[in-house]
């Protein structure tokens, strides 16, 4: 029996596509810098069919790339050199448990969110492309988004997990006494394949105040952020003012609030204006709202900055995390680099989306430029998107090699035969 034979037995005919039609969508990231090719696209629903789709894999040799919404930024997630690409879309629903929500890995964390608030609770994560971004993909690059300086990654919403070993071990730690999702979180397909989370909840603030606040410079908005208590605020975010113009032109209307650096700090409670007082008295500028609709439209000029920059074609994003005092250094060192870059982030803990337009979408040379800039000024270029394939050659570059080897053994031990997503995450060595 060869490979597609015993694909379609394990998943029935409809499950496994083949004809190049079907699989264009899964071979190119959304960003569409990054395309592959797969051999065929595995649609399995639960873990014991994922078990049967690694094991057809093993015995022909063949690797296995897995998939969730497919909204990477470093190609982790594209099929390559004819493997196949299981995508963990029908892995789908949500139960509740306990005061936890019980999910299928190819859960949209939009969906996620929404059964969390049906019961009066939140799910402390959130990412602009939370309506196809899986939960799974969420744990499998330990996604951050913008409350993550507060409430942490995704490895901290996250109770327990049920995953499959390249072997086709289903390890069940729902409870998350035997540190799978330790293990698993930022592990991007390279050492299982997840199937269903346990999902941590939180309680609903009663208030929120959110202000969008601009600076003359981003220094002065670094200082304005270092003024407040970290542990009073829900989310704090930095925008430029390339970036932000780039999304007032794509909504054809002006910013609320047009400076050099905008910031939005969020703080809940009655008492969210006193609390973001501070920064205010030392803004330039700024827009508040306590209305949910209000809030909404403040947040929508940062959730937007992706599909505006977007709209000007194929280009580079690199995501990578840096000392917010060194932001200034690095937005310089950008300037001197043949692109129009723009930058915008986590002002919280770190995370900077660096979006170039200009180079060669395969210019791997500017990627090179940027990641050493960041390396540079003491930063990490391993951000919240993950490493990748796009950025594991040069991974060096801000881990040590005790952690990089430390990678390869943990590799070797759980898939000795590199049967999961090679080429990803883990610097050849």
């Amino acid at each position: 029996m060869n490979l597609l034979t015993d694909l379609a037995q394990a998943l029935g005919e409809a499950n496994v596509l083949i004809d190049a039609d079907q699989r264009t969508s899964y071979e190119v990231d959304w960003t569409g810098r990054f395309r592959g090719r797969a051999s065929a696209i595995a649609r399995p629903s639960d873990s014991s069919q994922v078990a049967a789709v690694l094991a057809a894999c093993r015995r022909a040799d063949v690797a296995v790339v897995a998939q969730g919404g497919n909204t990477g930024l470093v190609g982790g997630g594209i099929p390559r050199d004819g493997s196949v690409l299981l995508t963990t879309k029908a892995m789908e629903g949500i139960e509740i448990q306990r005061g936890q929500l019980l999910a299928g890995a190819g859960v949209p964390l939009a969906e996620a969110q929404q059964a969390a608030l049906s019961l009066g609770e939140r799910l402390a994560i959130d990412i602009a492309s939370r309506d196809s971004a899986t939960v799974g993909g969420l744990l499998a690059t330990n996604a951050r988004g913008a409350h993550a300086f507060r409430f942490g990654p995704m490895e901290r919403q996250v109770g327990g997990v049920e995953a499959v070993l390249a072997d086709g071990t289903v390890v069940e730690d729902l409870d998350g006494t035997d540190g799978w999702k330790k293990r698993l979180a930022g592990s991007e397909g390279t050492l299982a394949v997840i199937t269903r989370l346990v999902l941590n909840l939180h309680p609903l603030p009663k208030s929120v105040t959110t202000a969008m606040v601009g600076f003359e410079s981003i220094d002065l908005a670094v200082n304005a952020f270092a003024s407040l208590d970290p542990s009073q605020l829900e989310a704090a975010e930095i925008m430029t003012r390339r970036s932000l113009q780039q999304v007032a032109s794509y909504f054809g209307i002006a910013s609320p609030v047009d400076q050099a650096a905008v910031a939005i700090f969020e703080a809940s409670g009655a008492n969210g204006l006193d609390l973001l007082a501070p920064v205010l008295d030392q803004a330039a500028a700024s827009a508040i709202a306590q209305d949910g609709s209000e809030r909404q439209r403040l947040w929508r000029w940062r959730h937007a900055h992706t599909e505006a920059i977007d709209a000007l074609g194929v280009h580079h994003k690199l995501d990578v995390r840096l000392a917010p005092d060194r932001l200034n250094e690095l937005c310089a060192a950008l300037e001197r680099l043949p692109a129009e870059c723009f930058v915008f982030g986590h002002l919280g803990d770190g995370g900077v989306h660096i979006n170039a337009v200009g180079p060669d979408p395969a210019d791997d040379s500017f990627d090179a430029a940027v990641l050493k800039a960041v390396a540079a000024l003491g930063g990490s270029i391993v951000g919240e998107h993950g490493v990748g394939a796009s950025k594991s050659r040069w991974l060096s570059l801000s881990e040590s090699p005790d952690w990089i080897e430390a990678l390869r053994a943990i590799k070797n031990d759980l898939d000795p035969d590199g049967l999961l997503n090679p080429g990803v995450r883990i610097p050849d060595a």
